[in-house]
């Protein structure tokens, strides 16, 4: 008997499926189809299940097929934040969602107004964060927001994670409401003392239920021992494998950057603690495991907004001398209107090339930390300082299909006196699109994901 194990990614556009041998450890056959329609996921799921299992030569109905899955379909678990101060709690509950694999679409903070609530009415979120309040400290805030949520039309599930002094009246004031209520720990219980993990265990909980319940795969969850979690956080789990499971120094680190059509991902795992005596750490402690997205930065749907920031930056001048500006603006509507484009020109090629170091660049700068120098020989850190961290991975289709992919990585990570990236790590790239399967995986034994990582992970100067 043989012991395999599918793995399947359901996307909005494509679901991507992967057949590994278990007792061989090998990635066996991938195969891809499209799933732009809800009702079309089962059917997906058993055509590609079937096409994989056909290619096995010696398949039997007694070999052993453990499965296991994740999403990003539909838009994605989509969440407002709601916090007290834009740089503490806010900062804060945007850390713990996007652990979590949400995306954020709205975050408000101190206060709302009645346009802020028609807004959010109008947003209509899976799921919204309420946040505010160390604890002993402000209650009047997370209260006031509560009365003011539960006065809307507002149909959803909120998280409070704020002030623990303010748990009793906010369950009594949603308790007649048209919202269901889960309350956790404090996300930041003290000034600058971060708590992610009970609003990234929740958030994922009611990711679980409402994927299941409102897109077609209630019929499907049942067959893995393990529930559908959010493709991000697989990306995030395989991000912490390949930090937890080889041996690093304490400055050291991994980073894996992710382009799509519409957002640039970036995770990393370490600590990222400020070198030299003279350097002291300033505002909110980071989370050890950390993801940021950036909504005005992809190769389709927001290459308008990137295109922007070309303008204003060092790119501009290469941009001009390649192309006319009736060139650029065709470029652009192509990828907006199409967004599954793939450029079989070299004209093409090197756009998507300018947009994807500037996607890269961008969103790398706003992940990373500072440094602020004073009068004196002193400096001043805020954020992670990821100079040290070794291992960069590249995943998704413009880091990894592209020609120009190597350029593209290389000229991003130079270092800099006050933007704290990693400078010349060694990088590779993930040909075969595992991240997120491998993170899956790793749910069940870390030490095979770990192999996987080790052996389909390809260093670049083997791409």
């Amino acid at each position: 008997m043989t012991h395999y194990i599918l793995t399947a990614d359901f996307g909005s556009t494509y679901s991507k499926f992967n057949l590994f041998n278990r007792d061989q450890e090998i990635l066996v056959d991938q195969h891809t189809l499209p799933t732009s329609q809800v009702s079309s996921v089962m059917d997906c799921y058993r055509t590609a299940k079937t096409i994989l299992l056909n290619q096995l030569d010696n398949y039997s109905k007694t070999d052993q097929i453990d499965e296991y899955y994740c999403s990003s379909a539909w838009g994605g678990f989509r969440m407002v934040v709601i916090a007290f101060t834009e740089t503490l709690t806010k900062k804060a509950g945007e850390y713990a969602a996007l652990g979590s694999g949400t995306r954020i679409i709205g975050s408000y903070y101190y206060k709302l107004s009645q346009s802020d609530l028609a807004e959010i009415v109008d947003l209509d979120p899976d799921v919204i964060l309420l946040a505010g309040g160390t604890n002993g400290g402000n209650e009047q805030f997370v209260i006031k927001v509560a009365h003011q949520l539960t006065q809307t039309s507002l149909k959803t599930d909120v998280i409070y994670a704020g002030n623990e002094a303010a748990q009793e009246e906010v369950a009594a004031i949603f308790a007649d409401s048209n919202c269901k209520l889960y309350i956790v720990d404090n996300v930041m219980p003290a000034v600058n003392d971060l708590k992610v993990e009970p609003v990234r265990a929740i958030a994922q909980e009611i990711f679980i239920r409402k994927i299941t319940q409102s897109h077609g795969l209630s019929d499907l969850a049942p067959q893995s021992p393990l529930p559908i979690i959010p493709t991000p956080t697989a990306v995030m789990k395989a991000t912490e494998c390949l930090g937890q499971m080889e041996e690093r120094q304490p400055m050291d680190g991994v980073l894996v950057v992710d382009i799509g059509g519409a957002t640039t991902d970036i995770h990393s795992y370490g600590k990222g603690l400020g070198l030299g005596l003279n350097v002291f750490y300033e505002g909110m402690s980071e989370p050890l495991l950390k993801r940021t997205v950036e909504g005005d930065l992809g190769m389709r749907e927001s290459v308008a907004s990137v295109l922007t920031y070309i303008q204003e930056s060092k790119r501009k001048e290469i941009l001009e001398s390649l192309f006319s500006s009736d060139q650029i603006q065709d470029f652009v509507n192509k990828r907006i209107q199409e967004r599954n484009y793939v450029p079989q020109d070299e004209a093409g090629l090197l756009f998507d090339k300018l947009v994807a170091s500037q996607c890269l660049d961008q969103a790398i700068h706003r992940h990373v930390g500072r440094l602020r120098k004073v009068n004196t020989q002193d400096y001043y850190q805020s954020g992670k300082d990821l100079r040290q961290f070794s291992t960069v991975v590249a995943t998704g289709g413009p880091l990894t299909k592209n020609p120009y992919r190597q350029d593209i990585l290389h000229e991003n990570f130079h270092p800099e006196d006050n933007n704290l990236r990693p400078s010349q790590p060694n990088i590779y790239f993930d040909h075969y699109y595992l991240m997120s399967a491998i993170g899956v995986l790793s749910q069940i034994d870390q030490a095979f994901a770990h192999k996987l990582l080790k052996k389909y992970v390809i260093p670049h100067t083997q791409s």
